[in-house]
C-alpha cells in the first residue's frame, strides 16, 4: 500500500439524458479530473429501470427515474463508489428499488445505502485500489420513515429501503406560548389520532413537558416544549447512531479508509446553506467512530467544509448532474398535486407548474453551481483538499442544462469559503481552484 491515497467526490447525480458524446471537451475534462483519484464517489439520486417500479404515494419530490443505459455514462465519468441512500430511492416503491438493485449489479456499479433489508442497505461497499482499501457507507436522514429499511428477523423478513438515520427535533417556546399551543391543539383536535393511539397503547405516551403538534414532511412528530432558550434544536436518533457507529468501526477493521456518504436536506431554519444541528453532530460522531471523511449532499445547495480531527466533513457538495425536469413520464399524483389539466404531456405539465408559481431548482444558481472535491490522505490524516468549481447551465434550456462544466467562476469558491469560515476552515483561492491545506 502506498503512503498516500487520493479521493474525489461530487454531489447528487440525477441524469435523465444521455451524454451526447464522450468526445465533448467538457466531458473529457471532468472525466480526466475524476479518474486521477483512487476512489471516485458520487450519490446516485435517481431510480433506474425501464419504468418497472410502482409510483409511490410519497416521493422524494418529483418522481425521478431514468433508464439503465445511463449507468454507462456514470461509469464513463469514472465513478467507482456510488451511494444510493437518499430521498428519491423509494420514488417507485419497494419493487422499483429491488429491480434497480438488479441493474446496478448487472452494470457492475459498486454501491451502498439501499437494499432488501436494513443489513443490505447498511453494509459497506469495499473498493480495492493500489493505494489502499476503501469502504463506503451511505446513509440518509432525508427520507420518509416508510422509506427506511428495517431489520430482518429469524421469523420475519425486513423491509426494503434506504439506510436511514432518524432524528429528534424539538421546538422550544415560552411557557405561556406552550399553554396557548395546547389550547389550539385541543380546539383543532390536531393531536386527536395521537391521543387515541396512546390511550389504546399503540404507542408510548410522551413526557408531560412535550407537546406533539402534527408531523413534518418525513413523518417525524413536531415536538414542542417550554424553555428559556427558545428556538429549534435537533439530535440524531441514538439507536440509529449506535448502529452506524458499529458499522463504521467494523468497516475500519477491514479497510484502510472509511468514507460516509450522508444525504441530509435538513437545515437551520430556512437557510439551506447551513446544516441542522443533528447533521453536524452525526457527521462528527462518524469521524469519532473511525470514518476518514464525510461526504454530504441533499439540499441542492453548497454548504461549508469542516476539518474535524484532521479529517474532512463536506456538509454539501450540491449537484454534479442535475436533470430533474427532463423525465419521460410522471405519475398521476404529480398532475393532481399541481392541478395540471388532463391530457397534458410531461413537458407541458412542467411548464404549467412553472407558470403557476413553482420555478423549480433548475432555475436556481444555488442548485446549478457546485464544486468537485478532490483530496489526499496519508496515515489516516488529511493532507490537502482541492475544490474545482463547476456550472450546470441554469440559464440554458431544460434539455441542454444539467451536465457539469469546469468554470472560472470564483464566486462559487468564495461562497464555499464564506460558508466554511464558521468552522474555522481556511480556504484559499489559487489559480481558479479552492485549496485547503493542513
Amino acid at each position: 500500500m502506498s503512503e498516500t491515497i487520493s479521493f474525489v467526490a461530487t454531489g447528487d447525480y440525477l441524469q435523465t439524458r444521455r451524454i451526447p458524446s464522450y468526445e465533448d471537451e467538457h466531458f473529457q475534462k471532468i472525466a480526466a479530473l475524476l479518474q486521477r483519484a483512487d476512489a471516485r464517489i458520487t450519490n446516485l439520486e435517481i431510480h433506474v429501470s425501464y419504468n418497472e417500479g410502482t409510483p409511490a404515494a410519497i416521493s422524494g419530490g418529483t418522481h425521478i427515474q431514468t433508464t439503465p443505459d445511463r449507468l454507462d455514462d456514470l461509469k464513463a465519468y469514472g465513478f467507482n463508489l456510488v451511494g444510493t441512500a437518499n430521498n428519491h430511492m423509494m420514488d417507485f416503491q419497494q419493487d422499483g428499488l429491488l429491480v434497480m438493485q438488479k441493474y446496478l449489479r448487472e452494470y457492475g456499479i459498486l454501491h451502498a445505502g439501499s437494499g432488501e433489508n436494513l443489513f443490505e442497505a447498511g453494509k459497506p461497499a469495499y473498493l480495492d485500489t493500489p493505494n489502499g482499501r476503501v469502504a463506503l457507507i451511505a446513509v440518509a436522514s432525508s427520507a420518509h420513515l416508510t422509506h427506511m429499511a428495517s431489520e430482518q428477523r429469524r421469523d420475519m423478513k425486513g423491509r426494503p429501503g434506504v439506510n436511514g438515520l432518524r432524528h429528534i427535533k424539538r421546538h422550544v417556546i415560552s411557557g405561556e406560548e406552550l399553554a396557548a399551543l395546547r389550547r389550539i391543539a385541543e380546539k383543532t383536535e390536531v393531536n386527536g389520532m395521537f391521543e387515541m393511539m396512546v390511550e389504546e397503547s399503540f404507542i408510548s405516551p410522551l413526557p408531560d413537558n412535550l407537546l406533539p403538534f402534527g408531523y413534518d414532511m418525513y413523518g417525524f412528530p413536531m415536538l414542542f416544549q417550554a424553555g428559556e432558550e427558545e428556538g429549534a434544536s435537533s439530535v440524531p436518533h441514538e439507536q440509529d447512531m449506535r448502529r452506524l457507529e458499529n458499522t463504521i468501526d467494523d468497516a475500519a477493521r477491514q479497510a484502510d479508509y472509511v468514507i460516509v456518504s450522508f444525504h441530509a436536506h435538513e437545515m437551520k431554519g430556512a437557510q439551506k446553506q447551513i446544516s441542522a444541528e443533528f447533521v453536524e453532530s452525526a457527521a462528527r460522531r462518524f469521524i469519532d467512530a473511525g470514518a476518514h471523511a464525510v461526504v454530504g449532499h441533499g439540499p441542492h445547495a453548497l454548504r461549508g467544509i469542516e476539518i474535524y480531527r484532521r479529517r474532512p466533513i463536506f456538509y454539501s457538495l450540491c449537484d454534479f448532474v442535475f436533470q430533474d425536469e427532463t423525465v419521460e413520464a410522471l405519475p398521476q399524483d404529480f398532475y393532481d398535486a399541481n392541478k395540471i389539466p388532463d391530457g397534458y404531456a410531461v413537458m407541458q405539465a412542467m411548464d404549467w407548474k412553472t407558470q403557476n408559481g413553482t420555478k423549480g431548482l433548475v432555475k436556481s444558481p444555488d442548485a446549478m453551481e457546485s464544486v468537485i472535491a478532490a483530496w489526499s490522505m496519508a496515515e489516516g490524516d488529511l493532507k490537502e483538499i482541492v475544490l474545482y468549481p463547476i456550472e450546470l447551465g441554469y440559464e440554458m434550456r431544460r434539455h441542454q442544462s444539467g451536465f457539469p462544466r469546469i468554470t472560472a467562476n470564483e464566486a462559487i469558491l468564495k461562497r464555499v469559503q464564506e460558508l466554511s469560515s464558521p468552522y474555522g476552515t481556511e480556504l484559499t483561492i489559487e489559480n481558479g481552484v479552492g485549496v485547503i491545506r493542513l
